[in-house]
């Protein structure tokens, strides 16, 4: 199993009133050096889980977890839920 220690920070946005939803299991999956998606159908339990209602100037810390192959180099991939992406290098 990988574990990503990772943080956010909601700098800015249009509507200051408005949360930012983000979900650890929702909007993240581990991907491997060859571009398959590891399957998210076995995930560890972390404390702190990712997954937080955020509102501007908020900053939040915690756990992404996946079962991912042991030596490989394997890339996090955020999913907005409109349709963006954005690739994390782990290691």
């Amino acid at each position: 199993m990988g574990l990503a220690k990772t943080k956010v920070k909601f700098v800015e946005s249009d509507t200051e009133d408005l949360a930012f939803h983000i979900d650890g299991i929702m909007n993240f999956t581990m991907v491997s050096e060859n571009g398959d998606i590891y399957s998210g159908d076995i995930v560890g339990t972390t404390e702190p889980d990712f997954s937080f209602e955020m509102y501007v100037g908020s900053e939040k810390e915690g756990y992404i977890s996946g079962l991912v192959k042991t030596g490989e180099n394997v890339q996090l991939r955020y999913e907005e839920m409109l349709g963006g992406e954005v690739f994390f290098h782990l290691q």
